[in-house]
């Protein structure tokens, strides 16, 4: 271990077996005043020296806190921030030019495919064209910019080649190659004049589907809304539901309501012995609409308590760009409305299909999911709370099909 100057200048001292004349103690007091300035010039500079290290940018800080700072030069992953990922070291973030500095991918196109567009003829191509086919998102640019290129002869019908581009603020880019038909009269009737007619729905009987799912889960039960009509949930219950998680509030193109069903559903529900729960159809772009919209919501409940966690479910990918939010603006509407929920003592959860949980949402393993996924067997890798399994259920007391759902074990 190095020693300090004061502490080898101290050793030297005691060293000294021989106690000096007069002349020799003046000249002996003069070195070490000398010598102990000279050691408190160093010991001063070695403090200097620390303190710069500590708090130069980049370096460490020596706390058992972690730091929420976030600089254009951080490594922080913040795509996408959820009220989960927030506790295990990420942090939101609003900054433009943060974000913009962090931005390293392209704009994300929802449900990739070769489109054709169809217009008729003499009608021009344009951007609203484009936007009333594409729906598309950035990780942190809210209104990314899109250009095509290719020629149109909207006079002359045919189908023409053109190559779309979408970019963001940091300058990441995605193509696609498009086709624009141009039709000879307007309607878009497919040259054949064949119509088709929609085949009637087959209905998956709720016993059957207690009898294929039931046992994988630990409780049974189906999810509602105004489309479901007028529901014997006496009915329902003797069918062998054992809950129901009813829509009670959507926001749609900037207004709140009530679903005009919600509070029959959640009076005769419970009187029927049902367990209950409740979701929310959101089209929230901003963390006050979402904030206030999620008040209105516990409003409704009256201070009842709910037997499953309130349900966010952002319904309107089709064209979400129109909304321009960011996947990073997205994850923080559900965080907000966590928070929002729980300060009032209810908890959430996230509503999602395989596909969007996968390519848009991504949430952390403490984000609690309620997964929709009409198949057999699930394919999502993550945890989840609850599988939607069918949305053409047929169960006694309610007229026309029905989601079914069964909670899954502990642990998903």
């Amino acid at each position: 271990m190095k020693k300090s100057s004061a502490s080898v200048r101290n050793e030297n001292v005691k060293a000294d077996p021989v106690r000096p004349s007069d002349k020799n103690a003046k000249a002996s007091s003069r070195i070490l005043v000398v010598t102990g300035i000279i050691a408190g010039v160093v010991i001063l500079a070695a403090c200097a020296a620390l303190v710069l290290y500590f708090n130069k940018p980049g370096g460490e800080v020596p706390s058992s806190e972690p730091s929420s700072d976030v600089s254009s030069s951080d490594t922080t992953d913040l795509s996408p921030v959820t009220a989960a990922s927030s506790s295990s070291g990420r942090v939101r973030n609003s900054d433009p030019s943060q974000l913009k500095a962090i931005d390293a991918r392209a704009p994300y196109v929802l449900d990739k495919r070769n489109i054709t567009l169809d217009i008729a003829k003499g009608q021009k191509m344009g951007m609203d064209v484009l936007d009333g086919v594409l729906s598309y998102i950035d990780d942190y640019d809210s209104e990314p910019v899109v250009t095509y290129t290719g020629d149109v002869n909207d006079k002359v019908a045919g189908t023409y080649p053109i190559t779309v581009k979408i970019t963001d603020w940091a300058g990441n880019a995605v193509t696609l190659d498009l086709k624009v038909k141009v039709w000879d009269s307007t309607g878009y009737t497919p040259p054949t004049g064949e119509t088709t007619t929609e085949a009637p729905p087959k209905y998956y009987k709720f016993k059957d589907f207690v009898a294929d799912y039931g046992p994988r889960g630990t409780m049974v039960g189906i999810d509602v809304s105004k489309w479901q009509g007028n529901i014997d949930f006496n009915k329902v219950k003797a069918a062998g539901c054992e809950f129901v998680i009813m829509r009670c509030g959507v926001y749609y193109e900037k207004e709140f309501k009530l679903d005009p069903t919600f509070k029959t559903n959640y009076a005769n529900a419970k009187a029927a012995g049902l367990k209950v729960g409740i979701y929310y159809a959101s089209t929230d772009a901003t963390p006050d609409e979402v904030r206030d919209n999620a008040n209105k919501l516990i409003d409704a409940l009256n201070g009842d308590k709910l037997d499953f966690p309130v349900t966010f479910d952002w319904e309107n990918f089709g064209h979400i760009q129109r909304y321009k939010i960011s996947l990073n603006d997205l994850s923080n509407l559900y965080d907000v409305f966590e928070e929002t929920c729980k300060a009032r003592g209810y908890e959430t959860m996230l509503y999602a299909s395989k596909y969007y949980l996968t390519e848009i949402w991504k949430p952390a393993d403490s984000v609690t999911v309620w997964l929709a996924q009409y198949n057999k067997k699930v394919t999502y890798t993550g945890s989840f709370y609850m599988w939607q399994v069918s949305d053409c259920g047929k169960i006694d007391g309610i007229d026309g099909p029905v989601d079914m759902d069964i909670l899954m074990p502990e642990g998903g």
